[in-house]
């Protein structure tokens, strides 16, 4: 069966026959992707399950005018990378001066092909890196152009509370009383379904706060979260 058959009959019908299908041809991609993913700290299956997953709605979402399947599926494997970054404690980052420059670049050629800013997400799809991390270096770059004095403990050096978003969550709404607080860091981090803000002068103004309050916030919280690891 034609390749564009199986998508046709998966998008209109959720034809499973057909997701297999597309899933076999696609094998060699789904275990280059899980091979360079690889790590002793996620199961090979929970691998092969996100992977398959992320295929399946690389199938579900592609569309033939854009252009050909294959490059589409291996763009939407990326995030897979992102998984087992978030899982791994013992994942170093990289220099600061070389992740400013990658992500320049990075961000350059993301502009060129969607012809307009890309997301956090796709930034972070792009360059297989967490989207806190992403956030940090679009908050880090800002403050760079436009020669702010006062640099935020949560954007200093390498980022300590390096959690996952279920601890994130169950820190913000666990440890934090203080609502103001808790709405000032569901900004910061992008949980609890808020769309995350890395500019301080943003959330000041969603809340109808002033800035100073958002930076000593931002600053108690993250000592904060750096004691509680």
């Amino acid at each position: 069966m034609e390749e564009l058959e199986l998508i046709s009959k998966y998008q209109q019908f959720g034809d499973k026959k057909a997701l297999d299908e597309l899933l076999k041809k696609y094998q060699p991609a789904i275990n280059s992707s899980i091979s360079a993913s690889r790590t002793s700290m996620i199961p090979s299956p929970l691998l092969q399950t996100e992977a398959e997953l992320l295929a399946a709605n690389a199938f579900k979402t592609y569309n033939p005018n854009i252009g050909p399947l294959p490059p589409h599926v291996k763009s939407s494997l990326k995030p897979l990378m992102r998984i087992v970054n978030r899982a791994n404690p013992l994942y170093i980052p990289e220099s600061r001066a070389y992740r400013y420059s990658k992500y320049e670049q990075v961000k350059a050629e993301q502009r060129k092909k969607l012809q307009r800013e890309p997301t956090a997400s796709e930034m972070a799809d792009a360059m297989m890196m967490n989207i806190n991390d992403i956030a940090r270096l679009e908050e880090e770059t800002k403050r760079k152009l436009i020669h702010e004095k006062e640099p935020s403990n949560l954007f200093e050096g390498s980022f300590a509370p390096a959690l996952d978003e279920d601890k994130l969550t169950t820190y913000v709404h666990g440890k934090i009383i203080d609502p103001q607080e808790k709405r000032v860091m569901e900004y910061v981090f992008g949980i609890n379904g808020v769309r995350m803000v890395s500019s301080n002068r943003e959330i000041a103004e969603k809340l109808n706060i002033s800035e100073s309050s958002v930076r000593r916030i931002k600053d108690k919280v993250i000592s904060a979260i750096r004691r509680y690891q």
